[in-house]
């Protein structure tokens, strides 16, 4: 009976553990398409008796290839909104479409030319005169222009930096659920693949790291070209 026994024990752990890798197979397959998602797989161990034994459930993640995501991902953005500044300066400064300062410029130094030809004319001194203001006007308007802009990007920084506060705040908060709530045969895979998605968000404001070992987490964010302070935060 004993001997029985043991192998209806046996039996009936089998039949848990397929039930349970049938359980996260179908999970898997009804969010294949789910963003963020990672695929999880049960993780097996022989029985010290017999049969087998459930030792957790494993989410498939790659930290390289995440991090590399990351990293690519905020490169990306700070190339972007580079090359966004430099095409809102050089549509002040396009000579081509007359809205630079080269034809002004023209204009000022010719007037000095015509004036050197007949230089007691109060006609070419007068247009000397009118030319120099307009040159001078135009520097003044391009000057207003690129302190627009420069408060236009100062504003756009206290926007990441909100944003940066509110994404950190949420990865924290996170962060506690999973440390509080997490066990080996309850693994808290949503929460995390939660997180990953909030750090890819960041990501794209500011550079990111993260560091995960022994059920602590780190996230440290550096500055980026964009950003006039340092934000660093370790959750």
């Amino acid at each position: 009976m004993q001997v029985l026994g043991s192998a209806l024990n046996s039996a009936t752990q089998s039949l848990l553990a397929n039930q349970l890798g049938l359980s996260i197979a179908s999970q898997n397959i009804a969010n294949a398409q789910t963003p963020g998602y990672s695929r999880q797989r049960l993780t097996l161990a022989p029985s010290s008796v017999d049969g087998v034994d459930v030792t957790g459930i494993e989410a498939l993640r790659d930290q390289l290839a995440t991090s590399r995501y990351n990293a690519e991902t905020s490169n990306k953005s700070t190339q972007d909104t580079l090359q966004q500044g430099l095409q809102n300066i050089q549509g002040a400064f396009n000579d081509t479409q007359g809205t630079g300062l080269l034809s002004f410029i023209t204009g000022f130094f010719n007037s000095f030319q015509s004036l050197s030809v007949d230089p007691t004319s109060t006609t070419y001194r007068e247009t000397v005169r009118q030319t120099a203001q307009t040159l001078a006007n135009e520097f003044h308007s391009q000057a207003a222009n690129l302190s627009n802009q420069q408060q236009t990007a100062n504003q756009a920084v206290a926007s990441d930096v909100a944003s940066i506060n509110s994404l950190a705040s949420q990865i924290a908060d996170l962060t506690k659920h999973i440390q509080q709530q997490e066990t080996p045969l309850q693994p808290q895979n949503q929460l995390r693949d939660e997180r990953a998605q909030l750090v890819q968000k960041l990501s794209q404001i500011v550079d990111v790291k993260q560091i995960e070992s022994k059920g602590t987490y780190e996230l440290t964010l550096e500055t980026v070209e964009r950003l006039s302070s340092i934000v660093t935060r370790r959750l």
